[in-house]
């Protein structure tokens, strides 16, 4: 029985090893964009009285998974599971079932983390548009601009002005 457990923890820090540490996001999920099509009606400005057409906006979502060479790993060498001597193979298995928990566990995690990120964000712009002030518009869409995030701002913008009528 501890040659069974040796056995098993021996397994894991192999395939912990083989897969990076957790550590390195990178490595163990891939970042997945999700896209979904929003009509966006024709908006007056009321201070400017510039009409903005009509529009279908792409609005893209962000959603971590377990990387594909990952589960490519874990798949093969679930495979050879059964080609080990019998008291080791079980124990050999389990490690790998565990491991790929923890993947998935970590995907949910960094998700949740997204979802709060994204609700920091709409949050904001929220209160932005609530108050109105062109200044503080300007200097965002600016700051966006010189990040290179304008194009993923703008339709989060017109989301939550949509949500807000």
């Amino acid at each position: 029985m501890k040659k069974m457990f040796k056995l098993a923890v021996l397994t894991s820090l192999v395939c912990l090893t083989f897969t990076g540490c957790a550590a390195a996001k990178d490595y163990l999920l891939t970042q997945t964009r999700v896209a979904e099509p929003v009509n966006v009606p024709a908006v007056t400005n009321a201070t400017t009285g510039e009409v903005t057409p009509a529009q279908t906006v792409i609005i893209t979502n962000t959603v971590y998974a377990t990387a594909p060479a990952i589960q490519n790993a874990l798949a093969t060498a679930h495979q050879y599971t059964p080609m080990l001597p019998s008291p080791y193979n079980v124990p050999v298995d389990a490690a790998l079932g565990f491991l790929s928990v923890l993947l998935g566990l970590y995907a949910r995690v960094m998700n949740g983390k997204l979802t709060k990120s994204n609700a920091i964000v709409n949050a904001v712009i929220a209160g932005v548009e609530v108050v109105g002030h062109p200044e503080t518009k300007a200097a965002i869409q600016n700051a966006a601009t010189a990040a290179g995030v304008q194009t993923q701002l703008d339709p989060l913008v017109q989301n939550v002005g949509q949500a807000m009528k």
